[in-house]
């Protein structure tokens, strides 16, 4: 008997009722929109574009009727399956939503082979078939096909399996393949590279003293897709008898998926031992047993029969009770576990990282090819290298790219909203936001300190950037190491340590490193400081941020001076006055320039060693007379200690520079007016006329915001007293209803004023 044959009629006629029954109670339910509101996106997308090049055909090969007529078992399965649709229409037909999703999972399993014609059906795959499609049918309240009727027969003329259909919660196990199994359709039809890898698993799970293996790496790199082939590589084995697993479990602790419109929050198949015990009791046809103890049940079912239980995104479950459970799994059974965070109890790991460009090639191809997507079917290996590597070769981010430039965005602009950052946030924050968040503060800080390394940085590096303890770095270390975000590589010589992100991280953790600016400048300036206590002049000059006077005749060791100054100041407005100094003092033994002794000069200030900040304002000068922002700082400081005929200097010579402000008039005309009083006679006379026309020049014409407006009102107000000890009262009075104008209440004006009127 040709079993592949009736298998493929058996669930074409199942698939055909299916889609009828859905249709038809979805539109009995939601009216006739349904399919916009209670088919996910995806599916009808794919219906859309199945039905529209049907159209386009001269001669259709399938009549051209609705979209729904393009679904297939496993799309109807998730149609079902979707919680709004199952709670209001399918639930009292099937009872129990997983139970329903996993039956026509299996299904599938049997049609991918019937329908590409691979001789591995016998009879105790048809029994299957037929048992399970009969329950369907059943429990839609359908009329069973006559195919569906009856089974066949052992040489004693009895049935293998009784007509009662199959119920979903049936207290015993089915008699079904010789490798029972709920393994989901895989997300992309064909699987890209990893042969390696895959050997590597497989030898672990054949292994006699191994009993979990757990795959690691950063979400989207591949791990729940390389576990699945796997899985389905032991299937097909135990199939054709070249293995002797009995069951595979596929359980998936996900909570959320990357989708081209977003991360979709999903419902977990478990959350804790509890759930985990559930699904394997329901796989292995147990769901209705009762015991008292269900774990000790699960672990005598293991013990019996040869089990592989494959758990996914492992990271995401809790429970110290899983835990245990797991270190005690019985032999012959295994466990397969993608996570992102490494476990301990795994005897076996295997780090999943980039996929290799020519498998990322691959993989672009066949997913542009599927999707139409014209401009990277024609386009070169340069340019499509250039996409994996700017995705880092991240599985995931290859799909969501090959999807969005297939619909409509040329390939260099996506690259450029990738520089840019406007194409990553969803990916990067589904990769990642989650295993941020439980990271402490150090573990934070040697990653943002990472990305600042041209080549992967050792350990000591990183301390010295850092200033984290030695402890406590290894600490953040291994955090890191064990979750995927660093990877460790010995250096050349193979005797130190060397921690890279891949680019895809450092894409995430520069977008964090932009959310603290104040961190961010810390952590340059001490990587600055690092380059150059390194002697690596080269690097440090490319560190050099806008802060530091540029010119094209400026020489390297006036850069490097340059870079210290600004360091120096840096660690002085952090507090630490003695490491500004040491800094300073370096940068002298590079180049003593004018704007090394401004700054020093200004920190000497602020430390009130007045005369030590003279004497570097007076270098600063000598080596550019034309320095304004010296002779501005020096004359404030002067005016601050009462030095009045050293501030007029001061300020004279930086009202008559190119950039002088009105506030620089300002301190002129002050200091001016205040020497008068040291003054008699003419010479009191003359110095308060100047202060008088420095002061009127002291004015913002059209100031901008509060801080120009506030400096006219203080410009008014020693303008009026100038005016009052020149004997002009009412012109000092003007000044003063000026001032108060733009501040009514202003008490020094106000007093000022009313003096005046005494």
């Amino acid at each position: 008997m040709d079993y592949m044959k009736i298998c493929q009629e058996a669930l074409d006629a199942l698939e055909e009722h299916l889609r009828a029954f859905v249709r038809e109670k979805l539109a009995e339910n939601f009216g006739e929109n349904w399919q916009k509101t209670n088919v996910p996106p995806g599916i009808l997308e794919d219906w859309r574009k199945k039905l529209n090049k049907e159209k386009s055909r001269r001669f259709p090969i399938l009549p051209v009727s609705e979209a729904i007529d393009y679904s297939d078992l496993g799309q109807l399965k998730d149609i079902i399956c979707r919680r709004d649709n199952f709670e209001r229409v399918f639930k009292p037909f099937f009872g129990n939503r997983d139970a329903i999703g996993s039956k026509i999972e299996e299904l599938i399993a049997f049609r991918n082979p019937a329908a590409h014609n691979r001789n591995i059906l016998g009879s105790e795959q048809y029994e299957t078939v037929i048992v399970i499609s009969r329950s369907i049918f059943d429990a839609m309240c359908i009329a069973r096909p006559i195919l569906f009727n009856s089974l066949l027969s052992d040489s004693d003329g009895e049935d293998h399996v009784g007509d009662e259909p199959l119920g979903w919660a049936d207290s015993g196990p089915v008699k079904g393949p010789s490798c029972h199994h709920n393994l989901p359709r895989p997300d992309c039809p064909t699987f890209f590279g990893r042969e390696h890898e895959r050997e590597r698993i497989m030898e672990y799970l054949g292994h006699a003293r191994s009993w979990i293996t757990t795959i690691d790496g950063i979400g989207g790199v591949g791990k729940t897709a390389l576990a699945l082939n796997c899985a389905e590589h032991v299937r097909d084995a135990s199939l054709s008898g070249e293995s002797d697993f009995e069951y595979i479990i596929w359980a998936s602790a996900k909570t959320e998926r990357l989708t081209p419109s977003g991360i979709d929050k999903i419902q977990p198949v478990f959350a804790d031992l509890e759930s985990l015990v559930a699904t394997i009791l329901e796989v292995a046809g147990f769901q209705g047993f009762e015991a008292e103890d269900k774990v000790s049940l699960v672990k005598e079912i293991l013990e019996i029969s040869k089990t592989l239980l494959v758990l996914d995104n492992l990271e995401t479950v809790s429970d110290p009770e899983l835990d245990g459970f797991l270190r005690d799994v019985p032999s012959p059974s295994k466990v397969l576990a993608t996570t992102r965070n490494r476990i301990e109890i795994s005897q076996n790991n295997l780090r999943l990282t980039a996929l290799p460009n020519q498998d990322g090639l691959d993989m672009i191809r066949q997913l542009a090819n599927d999707l139409d997507a014209q401009e990277l079917t024609q386009a070169g290996d340069v340019a499509l290298t250039g996409l994996i590597d700017r995705v880092g070769g991240i599985p995931l981010a290859i799909r969501l790219a090959v999807g969005r430039i297939a619909t409509g965005l040329p390939l260099s602009s996506y690259i450029n909203r990738l520089d840019t950052g406007a194409a990553q946030h969803d990916l990067l924050e589904f990769c990642f936001s989650e295993s941020w968040d439980s990271l402490n503060d150090e573990s934070k800080l040697t990653l943002l300190a990472t990305i600042l390394f041209a080549e992967p940085p050792s350990e000591v590096e990183l301390r010295l950037v850092t200033e984290i303890p030695e402890v406590r770095l290894n600490d953040a270390i291994e955090v890191l190491t064990r979750r995927a975000f660093l990877n460790s590589t010995y250096d050349r010589a193979g005797e130190t340590h060397r921690y890279s992100l891949l680019p895809l991280t450092s894409d995430f953790v520069r977008q964090k490193s932009e959310q603290d600016p104040e961190l961010k400048a810390e952590l340059q300036d001490k990587y600055n400081s690092y380059l150059l206590q390194a002697g690596r002049f080269a690097e440090a000059l490319g560190q050099i941020t806008h802060l530091v006077p540029e010119s094209h005749s400026i020489t390297e060791a006036e850069r490097l001076s340059n870079m210290l100054v600004e360091s120096g100041f840096r660690a002085y407005q952090g507090g630490n006055y003695s490491e500004a100094v040491r800094r300073l003092e370096t940068a002298k033994s590079y180049r003593e320039t004018a704007y090394l002794n401004h700054t020093w000069g200004v920190i000497e200030r602020d430390e009130e060693h007045f005369g030590t900040a003279r004497a570097r304002f007076r270098e600063s000068i000598k080596m550019d007379e034309t320095r304004l922002p010296t002779w501005r700082s020096w004359g404030k400081m002067e005016r601050q200690l009462g030095n009045w005929k050293r501030a007029v200097e001061c300020f004279s010579n930086a009202s008559q520079l190119p950039g002088a402000d009105p506030q620089d008039f300002h301190g002129l005309g002050v200091c001016l007016s205040r020497s008068a009083t040291e003054a008699i006679g003419s010479d009191r006379h003359d110095l308060l006329s100047q202060a008088e026309t420095a002061l009127r020049k002291g004015f913002y014409r059209n100031p901008l915001g509060y801080r120009e407006t506030h400096h006219n009102v203080i410009n008014c107000h020693s303008l009026a007293l100038t005016l009052q000890r020149l004997g002009r009262t009412n012109e000092a009075l003007i000044q003063c209803r000026n001032g108060l104008r733009l501040e009514p209440y202003n008490e020094r004006l106000i007093n000022l004023n009313l003096s005046l009127r005494k």
